[in-house]
């Protein structure tokens, strides 16, 4: 457990009058009092709030720290003036004899129109000091409630549990960056402190299905839209419906579910306006009335908060969190982490509501560092390589066969407990990625083209079956459950469908668990690359496709092949009978395949911009990941070997499964 200990100094504000009564009480220096009047008009508190915040929203001359300081400091001259200000001078030098720090609770129950005043920036002028940001003292907006708190005593990992929403009709919010912004900053922790979760949809009852599934959440970390609503007075959280159209969700209903999940001791909401209250009730705020609802504490944003910034805060909030720190320190250091980061002041944005008397939430247990594992589980042996013949064929732009050839590739075979999972040897070699201007339903993101060196691998010599998928989905989680059984369409030998990224990630992850190979999804250039094999035309086989080869909707056809029948359905992999020149079947339809990278449609200039890139990874950061390949249900023109698509990572599609590749026959750098 953490050694810091804190010293409370309650601040009461009380309305008298045209005036405020402010009353002090700590244990070295008794109980203090003085009368005020706020130093600022309301137009003059607006013109200084609207300086605050991210950057974006500077107006004039005046600096956001200029703005800061003069607001913090009008505020801290009024309020901490003679004999408060003496009392608290004398509280920190009694704490600072202890080695102990002092926790500045603001209550503001009894004067509701004064907390939406970003006390966060109280600035003590003659020392040159933000208090929220010295470790003398902390500022926590404190809410008294008839229930204790006791500390939960856990075993590491703390869990959190993150909704991200972004309801149809409000500015995007770039929710899936900002949820890839939070796994990158807590993938910078040590492994073992912290895990998170994501709900599948940014609705109550997602929500709830969660929060009943077994597993117990000490966080709830909340990432939208929030705001005011007139018709009932009270501040919101923009939350989803199912058919993702906006729900305003208050406190009291958010409330009802988290108060049901007893071991849930901290909230927070990367949401503007979610601590938000009417001029004559604090609790009418989202943050508050959690409070209320026997939550110990959370964490609400008073201003925007920027990306970099969120990252570098959650890094050092969790980090702080996980090693039983309480709140205000853990939020302390964070604070401190972004100012040594930014030169902004976006370190006064969070806002601490507590409840719990000394800031203590969780008495997280200590355990012992474990050794850096060994870089195998096992020994490792290399597959033995075999060779196989297959046949392809080429097609003329009506669709007739002009040519058959048998050609031979090299593959091995990973046993998965009897459904045998083929992987073929593609050499490697540069192509130009991407579609040229004139290529027929051309898509914008097609281009422009661009050379690209692609080295050796080893791709799956189908999609993964419904068989193969179920074994693996028996094995041992590493990071997430599978559903064994997602199919819309059954059968053991058509391609498992119905799939997440992150469940396909989880799913090769298993694989290098259990086999030592680096198993993993390919990246969009291996994957086109793959398709080609060694083509420049639309398809593998040619100007255009046939329902004879590839399972399409036949019903609008590419070019000047004739219009067919469609099935309808997924087909057994494979069963069409011809593959590409590197062996590979049904790269083109039956179910969109999954890729590594994130989407972006600048992502070719950028390559463009580089000259010959060898292996690219694409974008670092995106809201979606990338789909190749068509399917059963797409038109001829969207099963092109350069065509694009994305979808959401943590979304089910029941068009979409995966095709595996293995980047090397080496042990990967790290199993287990």
């Amino acid at each position: 457990m953490s050694d810091i200990f804190y010293r409370n100094f309650d601040m009461q504000i009380l309305r008298a009058g045209d005036e405020y009564l402010a009353q002090t009480e700590s244990q070295d220096a008794g109980n203090a009092s003085l009368n005020f009047t706020l130093p600022f008009s309301e137009d003059g508190l607006e013109a200084l709030l609207s300086k605050l915040g991210p950057a974006r929203r500077v107006r004039g001359v005046e600096t956001p720290i200029e703005a800061a300081k003069r607001l913090g400091g009008q505020l801290y001259k009024a309020v901490f003036s003679a004999g408060i200000g003496s009392a608290l001078d004398r509280s920190i030098e009694a704490a600072k004899r202890d080695n102990e720090r002092v926790r500045i609770r603001l209550r503001l129950t009894n004067a509701p129109e004064l907390a939406n005043l970003p006390w966060e920036y109280l600035y003590d002028e003659l020392n040159d000091r933000f208090l929220a940001l010295s470790y003398k003292t902390s500022i926590v907006r404190y809410l008294e409630t008839p229930q204790s708190v006791n500390l939960l005593a856990v075993k590491p990992p703390l869990r959190a549990l993150v909704m991200a929403s972004s309801p149809i009709g409000y500015d995007a919010l770039g929710v899936d960056k900002e949820w890839s912004n939070l796994q990158t900053a807590l993938g910078k922790m040590p492994r073992g402190l912290l895990e998170v979760d994501r709900t599948e949809k940014a609705t109550l009852e997602a929500l709830q299905e969660r929060l009943s599934g077994g597993n117990q959440y000490h966080i709830f970390h909340y990432i939208g839209h929030g705001g005011f609503d007139p018709r009932t007075g009270k501040s919101v959280l923009v939350m989803e419906d199912d058919r993702r159209q906006a729900r305003f969700v208050d406190g009291p209903q958010l409330g009802v579910l988290l108060h049901n999940h007893p071991s849930l001791r901290l909230a927070i909401l990367n949401a503007c306006e979610g601590a938000v209250a009417n001029q004559n009730d604090v609790f009418t705020g989202v943050a508050q009335n959690l409070i209320k609802q026997e939550i110990p504490a959370v964490i609400a944003m008073q201003f925007e908060i920027t990306d970099s910034v969120a990252i570098i805060l959650a890094k050092a909030f969790y980090e702080s969190l996980a090693r039983s720190a309480p709140m205000d320190t853990a939020l302390a250091e964070a604070r401190l982490a972004v100012f040594a980061a930014d030169d902004g002041i976006e370190w006064g944005t969070p806002v601490l509501y507590l409840r719990a008397p000394d800031g203590r939430l969780f008495d997280v247990e200590d355990v012992e560092p474990q050794p850096t594992p060994m870089p195998f589980i096992k020994p490792y042996t290399p597959p033995t390589l075999r060779q196989s013949s297959f046949e392809t064929v080429t097609l003329d732009s009506l669709g007739n066969e002009t040519s058959r050839r048998r050609l031979q590739a090299m593959y091995f075979v990973e046993d998965l407990d009897g459904a045998p999972l083929e992987m073929v040897k593609v050499p490697g070699g540069e192509f130009t990625m991407g579609s040229p201007v004139n290529e027929a339903e051309r898509g914008a993101d097609e281009g422009p083209q661009h050379p690209v060196i692609v080295s050796e691998f080893f791709m799956g010599r189908y999609e993964i079956t419904q068989a193969q998928w179920r074994v693996v989905a028996g094995w041992k989680k590493v990071e997430r459950e599978l559903n064994p059984a997602p199919s819309r369409f059954k059968g053991d030998n058509r391609p498992v469908e119905n799939v997440r990224w992150e469940d396909a990630v989880e799913f090769c992850k298993r694989l290098v668990e259990k086999t030592g190979n680096a198993y993993r999804l390919p990246t969009e250039a291996e994957w086109e690359y793959g398709c080609r094999a060694g083509t420049n035309t639309p398809f593998a086989f040619g100007e255009t496709i046939s329902p004879g080869i590839v399972n399409y909707n036949s019903q609008y056809p590419y070019g000047k092949a004739k219009k067919e029948e469609s099935r309808s359905e997924t087909v057994p992999v494979g069963s069409l009978g011809a593959a590409n020149a590197f062996g590979l079947y049904d790269m083109h339809g039956n179910v969109w395949e999954w890729c590594l990278d994130w989407y972006s449609d600048q992502y070719y200039e950028e390559c463009r911009r580089q000259g010959v890139v060898r292996d690219p990874q694409g974008p670092e950061f995106g809201q979606y990941h990338v789909l190749r390949g068509g399917s059963w249900l797409y038109q001829g023109g969207l099963c092109r070997s350069a065509l694009r698509d994305f979808y959401v990572a943590r979304l089910m599609y029941s068009l979409v499964g995966l095709r595996v590749l293995v980047s090397r026959l080496t042990p990967p750098e790290f199993v287990g």
